[in-house]
């Protein structure tokens, strides 16, 4: 516009000069004026197009390298994000597998100070077994070893002793054996699965060699204590007869859910006594969970979807180790879930029960989620476990004293079995246990020097009445044909 205005000023003087100077001019003259005047004006208006189609071609192209940098610069934003993304899986991917590949070491065993840590480092060793799902008893194990530490004398009973964490142990089991009586049978509400009711039974047995005697002092303080069933037992004779009697004991004790804690191969020469412990819990509970599809992620980092449990716990625990929520069952009971704060393979000792249950706050709500259960643990040769801990004398043929129990023989824990399993769904919960202990005669192995016989040339023979000592039959075998 600055151009067009000064070309036309020009112009304008112009004229003016030629109407003042020249105004007798012929028509030639004036129509020579006027193509010069407008082939001015017209280079003006060029000049000008000119001037604004420039512009506009400058700025379409300053637009077209704007839009070029902002997208090329989301395209380094998208990339930095994927960078990111693919850096953070591989992050992850690298946990996971140093997850998979830590390995799970026990603690010193004679380092464990109180019950809370012998009872999370049983739940360790078991787990080792098979590094499956595990589910062990303390309270049934502890029972146990209380029926037979009621037997022994001196030093034996003075490291079973020490290692229930009490000498008065059959005065603690015969009040709590009473307290157990005495809990309430609650039915669930009426929106609860009929299944479940409150059961919190305590059962022990002990089967005796029918070729042996119990000591009176013995049957009458396990019977009133630890509210004992005493039974004899064929260990020689009908060993399967024998085996289907103990295990159908445990079967109806534990409502069904632990038929079977021996073998016939457990029935081995020279044992004296079996000492049975069963326990059976079942509750509903107080507030019943909600179910969910969700996710459960393994150590391995699979993840199963499933029907899941949600709901409200009752009480919040929290150490430097772990959360955990509490959640009610009838009478006082109590289903505590533990989360390890560090993802991966844990021990349950490290997460230090003790800290944690000391914890407990009721002033917070608590939001909690956890999967249906249904499994069940084997644990065998626990008395590795316990001679780790340093209770050997108990298990040494030649120095254990276990003179309480049968009449005429000095006996040794030889074996332990304990069978655990759980149910839990989002009505309540069943869970067994039954622990087995297999006491043989310190006599019979006694006989350290291996002695041979080998009937390869003549040799005589008797069939023999060992119950009543006679002899049925005498023969002598001189040739084989």
């Amino acid at each position: 516009m600055i151009k067009k205005k000064w070309v036309g000023g020009i112009a304008l003087v112009c004229m003016g000069a030629l109407l003042a100077g020249c105004g007798s001019a012929d028509m030639s003259r004036e129509s020579k004026v006027d193509v010069a005047l407008e082939s001015t004006v017209n280079q003006g208006e060029n000049a000008e197009k000119k001037a604004v189609s420039d512009m506009s071609e400058e700025g379409a192209k300053k637009t077209d390298t704007t839009e070029e940098a902002e997208d090329a610069k989301e395209a380094d934003a998208a990339e930095e994000a994927e960078k990111d993304s693919s850096s953070e899986q591989a992050e992850k991917e690298k946990a996971m597998t140093e997850n998979m590949a830590k390995e799970f070491v026990l603690a010193d065993p004679m380092s464990l100070k109180d019950s809370y840590q012998r009872a999370a480092y049983f739940a360790d060793w078991a787990y080792l077994q098979d590094k499956e799902n595990t589910i062990i008893s303390p309270l049934s194990l502890n029972v146990a070893l209380g029926m037979a530490a009621e037997g022994a004398s001196g030093e034996t009973a003075k490291q079973l002793y020490d290692y229930l964490g009490r000498e008065d142990y059959t005065e603690y089991v015969k009040e709590y054996m009473a307290f157990a009586e005495g809990l309430a049978v609650e039915k669930g509400e009426r929106e609860y699965a009929s299944e479940y009711s409150f059961h919190y039974e305590i059962a022990n047995s002990i089967w005796i060699n029918q070729l042996r005697q119990i000591q009176d002092s013995y049957r009458d303080s396990v019977t009133k204590s630890f509210r004992a069933e005493v039974s004899p037992a064929d260990f020689t004779g009908d060993i399967g007869g024998t085996v289907k009697k103990i295990n159908g004991w445990c079967d109806q004790k534990t409502h069904g859910m632990i038929p079977e804690i021996i073998t016939e191969r457990n029935i081995q020469r020279g044992l004296m006594a079996i000492l049975i412990n069963s326990l059976y819990f079942e509750s509903p509970w107080v507030d019943r969970w909600n179910l969910y599809e969700g996710e459960f992620t393994d150590f391995q980092g699979h993840q199963t979807t499933q029907e899941m449990l949600r709901g409200s716990g009752n009480i919040y625990y929290e150490n430097d180790k772990a959360t955990a929520f509490g959640k009610a069952y009838y009478n006082g009971f109590e289903f505590i879930g533990i989360l390890p704060k560090e993802e991966g393979e844990f021990s349950i000792l490290d997460l230090d029960l003790e800290g944690l249950l000391a914890s407990a706050d009721t002033s917070v709500d608590v939001s909690a989620k956890m999967p249906k259960l249904n499994f069940e643990t084997s644990a065998e040769r626990v008395e590795d476990l316990l001679k780790s801990q340093g209770i050997t004398i108990p298990f040494d043929v030649s120095t254990a004293c276990f003179d309480k129990i049968v009449k005429g023989e000095e006996l040794y824990i030889d074996t332990i079995l304990q069978k655990c399993k759980i149910e839990l769904d989002e009505n309540g919960t069943k869970a067994a246990a039954v622990t087995a202990m297999m006491m043989r005669a310190n006599g019979i192995a006694l006989e350290k020097k291996m002695k041979e016989v080998n009937l390869n040339r003549p040799f005589a023979f008797l069939i023999y009445d060992t119950v009543n000592d006679e002899i049925l039959f005498v023969g002598k075998v001189t040739s084989i044909s």
